[in-house]
């Protein structure tokens, strides 16, 4: 069975780290990043190893880039008098840490294995949350992709929705996924004010938008910013009406 590695999404970069080959930092031993080494985002997100999950991961909010993997962290260690141990420096430089190998310690009963198990899941350990997380995040893009159909024109700019494509003046835009649903959002709604509380709820869902309020909405903004980038001298489609929203404008 071939290694585990991520799928594929629409205006997904060719370049993208397959989650198989990020580095496994163990927390209070190791440096973890503080900011993403693609775009330079501070806006990370830890997701420790919680209950019998054996990982956790660093990701960037910005360009949704998985930075590198979390393993159980280390905790001082009681001896006798009530004083504790702490845990050994690490030995190897923080630039360059040594694979932690970290064993499951929860043996899951009436395992099944399913079409999308990997080979980390195994009816001695259960199965593992983040292949399982991550073949239903591409489901719901894959289910978008089956629901969407036509093309969109606006000008120079060509949203293709079936084959998940978009075009400026006859050449393809490379987007990041979360750049492209966006950018669909808006199209799908041509010549409308949308408010950044809308397109956070249309794409993301209505749970992100009281938590990216509080940030101001600025991770929609990073995707905004990177669509009208990528727009070159057609930026002036992507309008913004200033405290109110923003809009792809209708041209012939």
């Amino acid at each position: 069975m071939t290694a585990y590695t991520q799928q594929s999404r629409p205006g997904s970069r060719s370049d993208a780290e397959p989650t198989d080959r990020l580095p496994t930092l163990v927390p209070g031993r190791d440096r973890l990043p503080t900011s993403c080494s693609h775009c330079g985002s501070s806006w990370l997100d830890n997701e420790p190893p919680l209950g019998p999950h054996q990982r956790g991961m660093v990701w960037c909010q910005t360009c949704s880039r998985s930075l590198c993997w979390l393993a159980v962290p280390l905790v001082s260690t009681p001896v006798r008098g009530g004083a504790t141990v702490a845990p050994a420096a690490p030995s190897t430089p923080a630039s360059a840490p040594a694979p932690a190998v970290v064993p499951r310690r929860i043996i899951a009963a009436g395992f099944t294995r399913r079409p999308h198990c990997g080979p980390s899941c195994t009816d001695r350990f259960g199965h593992d949350p983040v292949l399982h997380e991550q073949y239903g995040a591409d489901a719901v893009y894959a289910e978008r992709r089956a629901r969407r159909s036509g093309d969109i024109v606006t000008g120079p700019l060509l949203v293709q929705l079936g084959p998940a494509r978009a075009y400026l003046d006859g050449v393809e835009l490379g987007l990041w996924p979360n750049d492209w649903e966006v950018l669909v959002y808006l199209a799908e709604r041509l010549g409308e004010l949308c408010t950044l509380g809308e397109i956070v709820a249309g794409v993301w869902g209505q749970a992100y938008v009281d938590s990216w309020q509080s940030l101001n909405f600025q991770p929609v903004r990073n995707n905004l910013m990177r669509i009208r980038r990528a727009f070159g001298s057609a930026s002036a489609l992507l309008e913004n009406e200033r405290w109110r929203g923003y809009r792809l404008r209708d041209e012939p």
